[in-house]
């Protein structure tokens, strides 16, 4: 899964490079990017309303970097349908390389201190 992930973060990189350079979405890609904002979206509410205690830190942590990527996409979205802005594009690639690198810190948080999980509980 985190390599999907990655792939996932590089591609939504390269589309806002791609638009940058003055490229145009397709209607399919469109339909792809909007369709990642809704799982983004759900994915986002699905945390929102879990309760882990005792890890309330990487839940927070979590939601945010969905919501960064999930923000990035939309800035592309907008430039799609309102024209080049260069503006806007470099805020959607720093949106979704920040939220990746929140992602990296919470996998890694996960991966080596489970200290955060000795107490978590859903609850």
């Amino acid at each position: 899964m985190p390599h999907q992930s990655l792939e996932f973060i590089e591609q939504l990189k390269q589309i806002g490079e791609f638009l940058k350079s003055g490229g145009r979405l397709t209607p399919e890609l469109v339909d792809y990017l909007e369709g990642a904002q809704d799982a983004l979206a759900a994915l986002h509410e699905k945390h929102e309303q879990a309760s882990l205690q005792g890890a309330e830190v990487i839940s927070e942590l979590f939601q945010e970097a969905v919501k960064l990527i999930h923000d990035g996409i939309e800035e592309v979205l907008i430039v799609h349908d309102e024209g080049q802005d260069d503006d806007a594009l470099a805020l959607a690639i720093s949106n979704i390389e920040e939220g990746s690198d929140v992602l990296t810190t919470v996998r890694y948080a996960i991966e080596n201190d489970t200290s955060w999980a000795t107490g978590a509980s859903l609850g």
